[in-house]
C-alpha cells in the first residue's frame, strides 16, 4: 500500500497567490510504496478526489488539478480571489498499480495569499478639525480609510501625504493598529495671521499596487482645520527699553512711548512694578513714560550712570508681561564752584615777590 512521504503529518500545506493564471504551480506531494519498484505494484498514481472551499461553498468549480505521475498540484481555472475564499481543502488519493491497486488518502490545505489589488479609499472623504494657536506637536484628529486587502500586511497598510502644506505646519502618520491617518500640528499656528486651513490628503499602500487592481484615481480627502484663538500675553516692542536722558530732565518730559502691543488687540493697562526712586510716571492707558522729577546721579540706585526700573503691561484677560527700563543718565553741570577757604589773611606791606593768599575752588 502506498503512503504519503509526509504521512506523519495529518495535513500538507501550500499557498497560491490570488488571481493566479491556470497552470500556476502550487505545491507537490510525494508517496512511497514498499513493493518492488520494478513491478506495477509500486507504480503510483495521484488524484484529487475532493475539494472544499473555506468559507464553505464560496467556490464550487474545480480550481486545482494534480499531475497523476509527479504529484504536482497546479491551478486549473481562473477566479482565485482571497476576498471571496481564504483557502481550499483538497482530499488526495494515491493508488499503486497505476491507479488500479491499493490506495491511501491525504489532505492538502491550500491558502490563497493576498496581492495588493485594492487601493485604500478614504471613508469619509471630508473632515473638520480644530487646532489651538501657539501649540505644536499634538494630534488634532484622524482620518479613516478602507482596504479589502489582508489586514495587517503591507498590502493593507496605508501611507498618507499632505499635498498642500508648503510651510510644513502639519504632519500625518499611520496608526499601525487601526490604519488611520493621525494628523498633527508640528509648528505653532497664529490665529491672527490665518484662522483656517484646507488640507488635501492622499493615501496609498506601503506595497505597490498590483496590475490586477481596478484602474481608479488615487483617493483624496479634504480636511478643514479651524484655528482657535488663544489669548496671548501682550508683547513689548523691545526688552530692555533703553532711554538716554540728562539727570536734570524737567518733570513731565516724555521719555518714550508706544512700548507694547497685544496680538489679540485687547485693551492694555500699564504700571511700574519697580521704580525705587519714584522718578517715573506712566500713563495707565497708553504706556507713555515720562519723568516725574529730576534724576540724581548720586542715588544709590544708579550704578555706572544707569538706573533700572521694571514696567508691567496687562491685557483685559489678566495676561501680563514685564520689561526692564534701562535709563542711562547724562551728568549735567548743576553745582557751581565754591572758593576754599572762604577767608584768609596776608601780611601788610609784603612785597610783590612774596607769596600772597592762595584760594581753591
Amino acid at each position: 500500500r502506498p503512503f504519503l512521504t509526509h504521512r506523519r503529518r495529518r495535513r500538507l500545506f501550500g499557498s497560491v497567490s490570488e488571481f493566479s493564471v491556470p497552470g500556476t504551480s502550487v505545491m507537490s506531494v510525494s508517496a512511497t510504496d514498499a513493493d518492488d519498484p520494478k513491478t506495477e505494484n509500486a507504480y503510483l498514481s495521484y488524484s484529487i478526489i475532493g475539494q472544499e472551499s473555506i468559507p464553505a461553498s464560496a467556490v464550487t468549480k474545480t480550481m486545482f488539478g494534480i499531475n497523476n505521475q509527479t504529484g504536482a498540484i497546479y491551478t486549473r481555472d481562473v477566479g482565485l480571489d482571497r476576498e471571496v475564499v481564504k483557502s481550499f481543502r483538497l482530499k488526495l488519493q494515491i493508488a499503486d498499480m497505476g491507479g488500479m491497486g491499493l490506495t491511501s488518502e491525504g489532505v492538502a490545505i491550500i491558502h490563497v495569499s493576498d496581492i495588493n489589488n485594492h487601493a485604500p479609499q478614504f471613508s469619509p472623504a471630508s473632515y473638520s478639525m480644530i487646532a489651538v494657536e501657539n501649540r505644536k506637536d499634538y494630534e488634532i484628529g484622524r482620518v479613516n480609510v478602507t482596504d479589502r486587502d489582508d489586514h495587517g500586511t503591507r498590502n493593507w497598510e496605508a501611507k498618507y501625504f499632505i499635498t498642500n502644506d508648503p510651510d510644513g505646519l502639519f504632519a500625518i502618520s499611520t496608526d499601525p493598529a487601526t490604519n488611520q491617518g493621525v494628523l498633527t500640528v508640528v509648528k505653532p499656528l497664529d490665529f491672527e495671521a490665518q484662522d483656517e486651513y484646507t488640507l488635501i490628503l492622499m493615501v496609498e499602500n506601503v506595497s505597490p499596487l498590483s496590475n490586477k487592481a481596478p484602474n481608479l484615481p488615487v483617493s483624496t480627502a479634504t480636511v478643514a482645520v479651524t484655528v482657535v484663538n488663544e489669548n496671548e500675553a501682550p508683547h513689548f516692542r523691545e526688552d530692555p527699553i533703553k532711554i538716554v536722558v540728562p539727570e536734570s530732565v524737567d518733570p513731565g518730559t516724555l521719555l518714550t512711548n508706544n512700548i507694547a502691543f497685544d496680538p489679540d488687540n485687547s485693551d492694555l493697562r500699564y504700571e511700574f512694578s519697580r521704580d525705587p526712586e519714584s522718578w517715573l510716571d506712566i500713563d495707565r492707558d497708553t504706556g507713555d513714560i515720562s519723568a516725574r522729577r529730576a534724576f540724581n546721579m548720586r542715588s544709590p540706585h544708579v550704578k555706572n550712570n544707569i538706573y533700572i526700573a521694571v514696567v508691567k503691561v496687562t491685557d483685559a484677560d489678566g495676561m501680563s508681561s514685564t520689561a526692564s527700563v534701562v535709563i542711562t543718565l547724562k551728568e549735567t553741570n548743576d553745582f557751581p564752584p565754591q572758593l576754599l577757604p572762604l577767608s584768609g589773611s596776608v601780611c601788610k606791606g609784603a612785597g610783590r615777590k612774596r607769596s600772597g593768599l592762595v584760594v581753591t575752588a
